[in-house]
């Protein structure tokens, strides 16, 4: 998992819960295991990283170390840590209103919503999200998966060779901003 490769830093202190000093070798773990969650294994497969307009990457290992192991450089160690503990605790529906009803959270939704997981998203499944759609009220929620083999990353304006996510990301929400109240 992202949290052990972190904590398996010589710097963790499983006694205190905290990093000593700087986990390079855990933050470089942590970019390490993301790249393989963070885009699909189509991706991989097809080699999409060595694409020109994605990047001058010489081969896999050279775009795993500067696409994300780099991206991760200077991260610092707790912040990872909370966004993990964030993901794994998130939960709209725990407070005294909802009392960890999801369907009643999610029933409650009153605006216009379009849920768009990346059709290969291994964090978000398109199962997952389609559960969740359920749980939403029929008149307010659409799901549109986002076609892709970005995985993760699809849709990403900060990423070079994702401008055919973008363009299906901007015309649904201009769709649904165009949609009558």
């Amino acid at each position: 998992s992202l949290k052990a490769g972190l904590c398996a830093d010589e710097a963790w202190d499983d006694n205190a819960l905290h990093f000593s000093r700087y986990p390079s070798r855990g933050i470089r773990a942590f970019g390490t295991i993301y790249a393989g969650w963070g885009l699909s294994p189509l991706f991989y497969q097809q080699e999409e990283f060595l694409r020109a307009d994605i990047g001058d990457f010489k081969d896999l290992d050279d775009f795993v170390e500067r696409g994300y192991v780099a991206g991760f450089d200077g991260a610092e160690g707790h912040d990872l840590l909370a966004m993990l503990h964030t993901w794994d605790t998130c939960d709209i529906s725990a407070n005294p209103r909802f009392e960890g009803d999801l369907k009643a959270a999610l029933g409650s939704i009153r605006a216009k919503t379009y849920l768009m997981p990346c059709e290969t998203d291994r964090y978000f499944t398109v199962e997952d999200v389609a559960r969740e759609c359920a749980l939403f009220r029929p008149d307010v929620v659409k799901m549109l998966p986002i076609p892709s083999s970005w995985g993760h990353r699809a849709g990403d304006p900060c990423r070079r060779g994702q401008q055919d996510q973008n363009s299906f990301i901007t015309q649904k929400v201009n769709e649904l901003l165009a949609e009558p109240s």
